[in-house]
């Protein structure tokens, strides 16, 4: 190993692996502190056009042990390669790739140096898997073959994104952020949360800045409630994460016809670890036009509890609206 020859010094002589190793820290780094492979904006728009596999025009970056390279496509362009026919028994994944070539390559014509757009044809099988990724390339996209007579092929976008050195990396789910390597202070931009959060990584785990909308897990007295009276949708009981604050909304109906009774509290549901308080936080709202007090527990427990006793809420007439619960999670 040595130190990376500084780039723009005059009466330098450079070759290309100096310039594609100098390059390389201005992305985002992945495994082993090689620069991270993958687009670099938007993703790009890919279609098929019977057999033939059509790519729109995108920006990338291909992270290798020799450095960048920076590459992508100025147009809408068909890959090398079909689509081949489906199999009569199983399905088929097909992977698009844009790739490189490896430094050096032999014979040092101008075609041989190109980067190149192609499908790589899977195995039909019971549980098909996607062929093997080859070396300096950048997976695009792939494509599922139902068996024959099981349907048209389709096209799922998946290229992985990258981004510039302190930018947070763009992930479409959980399981694809848990694919990016463990790199402390890599941050991670949640495109599947309401408030697209960003989740921060320790080196050893990730902090979730946010989370996707959940259903709230409801005690069995109660249930989501049913459209209302003039036929419109109500939301069920939910909850997300945006940073720290936590937001209930949806409304819940009992199904029960117990008397309720004045300074008892009653269990309307839970929350799971990382969306609970760190100290009880306490709402005053209104159930059947009556006042009611919620407090939601270090535990995840929503209570309530009504001042005094009102009998039967009982044939679905009460309504727990949670809109407008909100709070910190604790740390």
């Amino acid at each position: 190993m040595a130190v990376l020859r500084p780039l723009f010094i005059n009466q330098v002589e450079y070759d290309a692996e100096s310039e594609r190793r100098g390059f390389a820290g201005l992305v985002v780094a992945g495994s082993g502190g090689v620069a991270r492979t993958g687009v670099l904006g938007a993703a790009p728009a890919v279609s098929l056009s019977g057999s033939s596999v059509q790519v729109g025009p995108f920006n990338a970056a291909i992270g290798t042990a020799k450095g960048l390279y920076l590459t992508g496509l100025d147009s809408v362009t068909a890959a090398t390669g079909s689509v081949a026919p489906a199999d009569a028994t199983n399905g088929r994944l097909d992977r698009v790739v844009l790739e490189v070539p490896t430094d050096p390559v032999p014979p040092a014509t101008e075609p041989a140096h190109l980067g190149r757009l192609r499908v790589i044809g899977g195995t039909a099988a019971a549980i098909p898997a996607l062929p093997a990724l080859p070396a300096n390339a950048l997976h695009v996209a792939q494509v599922q073959v139902p068996r024959s007579g099981a349907g048209n092929p389709t096209v799922i976008i998946d290229a992985p994104f990258t981004a510039a050195a302190g930018a947070p990396v763009p992930v479409r789910s959980e399981a694809e952020r848990a694919a990016v390597p463990l790199v402390n202070g890599l941050r991670a931009l949640r495109l599947d949360t309401p408030g697209r959060d960003v989740d921060v990584c320790t080196g050893s785990a990730w902090i979730p800045g946010g989370s996707t909308k959940q259903t709230l897990p409801l005690h069995t007295l109660y249930s989501a409630d049913p459209p209302r009276e003039d036929g419109l949708p109500q939301e069920a009981p939910s909850f997300y994460r945006a940073g720290r604050r936590v937001h209930l909304s949806g409304v819940a109906s009992n199904n029960s016809t117990i008397a309720y009774l004045g300074g008892t509290a009653y269990l309307l549901g839970s929350l799971p670890v990382g969306f609970r308080p760190q100290f009880p936080e306490y709402f005053n709202l209104e159930v059947a036009f009556t006042p009611c007090r919620v407090w939601v527990r270090p535990d995840g427990q929503i209570f309530y509890m009504f001042p005094n006793s009102i009998g039967s809420l009982g044939g679905r007439v009460a309504k727990f609206s949670l809109s407008g619960i909100s709070f910190d999670a604790a740390p």
